[in-house]
């Protein structure tokens, strides 16, 4: 572990998977399931946000066709934030896609339910991902 050091796996230029913390394994398994659909993915553990691997969300921008941040935090102030920062920071845009809270705190229950009701389990991932591509 390198604090400000991203994880990568693959190297994937269709989609670019953004994630941090506990999402990180739903987010593999999204990637899996979208790999078998033929797409080429790249996973990006963030790891730690503050301080961000900078360079790692800079070539996601310049190699992939678009980019997912998966985030169990408002869409405000958190990944899909900093994401927009560093973007901006270094003059470049991407077609980005947020998954994230959408301004409303998650309904309480056990973990597994809550993924389910948010849209954060593997196959939901993959599905928002897969609808916002046709």
């Amino acid at each position: 572990f390198e604090l400000g050091k991203a994880e990568i796996f693959g190297e994937g230029k269709d989609i670019a998977i953004l994630v941090y913390g506990f999402l990180f394994t739903e987010a593999y398994k999204a990637k899996e399931t979208l790999e078998s659909q033929g797409l080429s993915v790249r996973l990006i553990n963030m790891r730690t946000l503050k301080p961000v691997d900078e360079q790692a969300i800079l070539r996601a921008a310049d190699e992939c066709k678009f980019i997912v941040t998966v985030e169990d935090h408002f869409i405000t102030g958190g990944l899909y934030s900093i994401l927009a920062e560093v973007l901006l920071k270094k003059k470049k845009t991407a077609n980005v896609l947020p998954l994230a809270l959408m301004n409303k705190w998650f309904k309480p229950g056990l973990l597994n339910d809550v993924l389910e009701y948010e849209g954060f389990t593997a196959a939901k991932i993959a599905d928002r991902i897969l609808n916002y591509l046709h």
